[in-house]
Order: structure tokens, then sequence, then C-alpha cells
């Protein structure tokens, strides 16, 4: 149950936070943001990182503002 609440909610929560409360970003940094929190969490789970949530919370934030 956690691994299906976890799965990549930490893209869909920075973009849909910066979508809302922002006028940053566009599109392509949504897509970004979401690919990277993905990409990020999957490979802190498989690794086995302390907290791979907040870690792919974190890129995804970065990834955002940087595209």
């Amino acid at each position: 149950m956690e691994t299906a609440s976890v799965f990549d909610s930490a893209g869909v929560f920075v973009v849909a936070c910066f979508g809302l409360f922002t006028a940053i970003g566009g599109p392509l940094s949504a897509w970004v943001g979401l690919c990277t929190g993905f990409v990020v969490w999957i490979a802190g789970a498989t690794i086995g990182w302390p907290a791979p949530y907040v870690t792919a919370l974190a890129a995804s934030v970065m990834a955002y503002l940087v595209q």
C-alpha cells in the first residue's frame, strides 16, 4: 500500500503546487518534474535510500525550476 501511494506522487505534488499557485514553468517543466520525480523515487526505492520520497520531491522541484 505504501508503494502504491508514493508511486510518482512527488512529481505530481510539485507540478500541482507550481501549477496552481505560481506562473513559473509550463508544460515542458511539468513533464520534466514528473519524470524526474518518478525516476529518482524508483532509483531510491531500488537502491534502498533512507528517504526516497523526500529525495524525489527535492529532485522534482529542482528539475521543474531549472527547466
